[in-house]
């Protein structure tokens, strides 16, 4: 039994450049119709965390306690100090709603928070935080257009006088992507 040892296969190779060649060729043709037919199935442009994300309970949650499918914003206004029950938070929470809602229809189709609905599933069980509802006017792409606007009034309403204001959902997160990437 005679091996190839990698001198005969030079030696094969050599003596018949042109059917290595076209060997080669033959394989890298059907390597990319193998690799364009199950890339396809491999990939796509849809993001979706996979598991038991803790956004995606978030989510499932808020649209089952709120029945908002809609809701496409979260803001989120909490204390280290305060609870929803003193009226200094009150007041915080009064400031950012009539100011996001202040924004116009063309930009929030609609509002909700705790002091408003009475709705108790609108605060934490330590009652130091609140989340605010904000449903976006339009499609995503609207939507994100007009968050600049939001996140502005969030920012300036955050860290002052000891609260956080924060905003979470599909349009902020595709928002600051977006100045992620300009930005870079």
């Amino acid at each position: 039994m005679k091996l190839f040892l990698p001198e005969s296969l030079a030696g094969i190779c050599s003596r018949r450049p042109l059917l290595v060649i076209g060997l080669w060729a033959i394989i890298g043709v059907v390597a990319l119709l193998i690799f364009s037919r199950l890339l396809d199935s491999a990939t796509t442009t849809e993001l979706r965390l996979t598991g038991n994300v803790e956004s995606e309970r978030a989510k499932s949650l808020l649209e089952e306690r709120l029945g908002h499918p809609k809701i496409t914003e979260i803001v989120v206004i909490q204390s280290e100090s305060l609870t929803v029950d003193d009226p200094a938070f009150r007041q915080r929470v009064q400031e950012v709603f009539g100011a996001i809602v202040e924004l116009g229809p063309e930009v929030v189709s609609g509002a909700a928070n705790f002091y408003l609905t009475g709705d108790e599933s609108l605060v934490s069980p330590s009652r130091a935080a609140t989340i605010m509802p904000v449903v976006m006017t339009g499609e995503l792409d609207e939507a994100i257009e007009n968050m600049e606007q939001v996140v502005h009034v969030t920012s300036e309403a955050d860290r002052k006088d000891g609260f956080r204001v924060l905003i979470g959902g599909e349009a902020s997160i595709a928002y600051e992507n977006n100045e992620l990437a300009e930005s870079d």
